[in-house]
């Protein structure tokens, strides 16, 4: 929570340690509630480095309120073509 960054750290709201087992599922409150007015979401992630350094997903997040682009989707039978081609979703051409 550094004053350039764009979440906002969410701690566990436990009186007692929580030990989960590998693949273990709990549900941890925050201990706190929000409003968000409309056209934001509030998006719960992952501490990056602490998620992969210990294995950990949505116990130590982070709150990011973000606005909500609402798009009208057009279907059309060929799509113009991009740099990218049919290398599909992810590749980076490498």
């Amino acid at each position: 929570m550094t004053s350039g960054a764009a979440g906002m750290d969410l701690y566990a709201a436990v009186i007692e340690d929580l030990r989960l087992e590998p693949g273990g599922i709990a549900l941890v409150p925050t201990g706190f509630e929000v409003a968000i007015p409309e056209g934001f979401e509030g998006q719960v992630r992952p501490r990056s480095g602490l998620a992969v350094k210990h294995g950990i997903s949505l116990r130590i997040a982070q709150l990011v309120v973000a606005p909500v682009v609402r798009v009208t989707w057009n279907e059309v039978p060929v799509l113009e073509a991009t740099d990218r081609g049919g290398k599909g979703f992810g590749h980076s051409g490498v």
